[in-house]
């Protein structure tokens, strides 16, 4: 069975969760699974009287709080397995606030895939926060990897009886534009269209190009870290119980294996279970998304998630170059004529002694400026230098000091949000 893991983008309310819900109940052959979550919608329909339009987010939300409210508030992974194909499908809060997980995500993922409604692109809104933060993190995050940016623009919320082939293709004009901007050359780009109705659990309608994008999604190379070592990547930790915490995650290379002892930020733990998807595996090797419990879970509430076994390296030369995100997004907003946008407080002072979190070679890594070498055009040359030993884990925190980068002849490039 091939596994292709995806992490899905876009604002609020622009219908992430309802297209994984609507990709699951269509396609997926896990049938049991659906029919359990579609019991409990009932009760929630019922009890809390959630819109039936909720059903198909509620096939892929894993807390009741989230179907109540109507809204995706924490990150999350679910499996669509369709005949020989495993889609791990990761969907993400639709907030700019939400660009960590957004980096998470992206290290863990294979492709990235955007929604984003027809009222958006109207109002140029996709352009403003959320959606450049994304793009911007995930195209970096993904020439970490040294991989070649994939990304599948969905526009959802379409009217099939309307021409909406002016917003597909104002859609491929704008990120052509912001490509040539960024000096995105090299991103790949696939085009869909949507539309979801539901009037009913038995009544669902929907037009669109899911075919083509499963096929798509299908031919995805998975990404995968060349390393000797183990290096699982944990989104977060998961409490299937109120006395039982477990990390959950993809393996980056490697194998982890039931017993190992493993190196935690929080000191070697050794692992007596291992899930996927609820299923109870012995081992699990390269691309799997799994559930580790641990002998010891002394994991605090909130980690948020980074490589637990480490394999950072140096790069040669020391030296880092910055490209001010904020400032790049509202140059791209000026592009547009998008001058009433309100944009970030001007960044803090980046002087020596500056420590930040970065992305080298796929890895979290602690980074204490040395020297600021030179400042052109908003684009800071640092001389850096690994703050900790390459060894120790950094655990990815608040969106603070925070760099994601990618290497290009010898050098690193990338945005930083203080």
């Amino acid at each position: 069975m091939k596994k292709i893991i995806i992490n899905i983008e876009g604002s609020v309310n622009s219908g992430k969760s309802t297209l994984l819900g609507y990709l699951l109940w269509k396609y997926s052959t896990n049938k049991d699974y659906i029919a359990q979550k579609t019991r409990l919608f009932q009760i929630y329909n019922k009890q809390y009287k959630v819109p039936v339009q909720e059903y198909l987010a509620n096939l892929i939300q894993i807390t009741s709080d989230e179907t109540i409210r109507q809204m995706t508030s924490k990150s999350h992974a679910v499996n669509i397995t369709i005949g020989d194909l495993q889609l791990i499908a990761i969907d993400i809060g639709g907030h700019n606030r939400y660009t960590y997980q957004a980096h998470l995500s992206t290290v863990e993922s294979d492709t990235t895939l955007f929604a984003i409604p027809v009222d958006e692109i109207k109002e140029k809104a996709y352009l403003k926060n959320t959606m450049l933060t994304h793009l911007i993190t995930t195209y970096l995050v993904r020439k970490a990897f040294g991989r070649t940016p994939e990304f599948h623009v969905i526009i959802t919320k379409i009217d099939m009886e309307k021409d909406y082939d002016k917003y597909v293709s104002q859609v491929k004009s704008d990120l052509d534009r912001i490509g040539k901007i960024l000096g995105m050359t090299d991103a790949r780009f696939y085009y869909y269209t949507s539309s979801i109705i539901v009037k009913g659990i038995n009544d669902i309608q929907a037009e669109g190009q899911y075919e083509e994008l499963l096929k798509n999604l299908e031919s995805t190379v998975q990404t995968r870290i060349n390393s000797s070592k183990t290096v699982f990547h944990a989104r977060d930790v998961m409490n299937p119980t109120e006395n039982i915490k477990v990390l959950a995650g993809r393996v980056m290379s490697g194998k982890i294996q039931k017993n190992d002892v493993l190196n935690t930020p929080y000191g070697e733990q050794k692992v007596i279970q291992i899930e996927e998807f609820g299923q109870k595996i012995y081992a699990a090797d390269p691309t799997s998304y799994i559930a580790i419990r641990f002998e010891r879970d002394n994991f605090p509430l909130n980690f948020k998630g980074g490589e637990v076994l480490g394999n950072f390296e140096y790069f040669s030369n020391g030296e880092i170059t910055l490209l001010d995100l904020r400032d790049t997004m509202k140059r791209i907003q000026e592009e547009f004529e998008l001058k009433d946008e309100q944009y970030y407080n001007p960044p803090s002072k980046i002087q020596k002694g500056t420590k930040f979190y970065t992305t080298i070679n796929g890895y979290r890594t602690a980074l204490k400026v040395e020297d600021v070498i030179s400042e052109e055009s908003k684009k800071l040359r640092l001389k850096v230098k690994i703050e900790d030993r390459v060894d120790k884990i950094s655990v990815f925190g608040e969106i603070r000091n925070t760099g994601i980068t990618y290497e290009e002849n010898n050098k690193i490039w990338g945005a930083f949000i203080l």
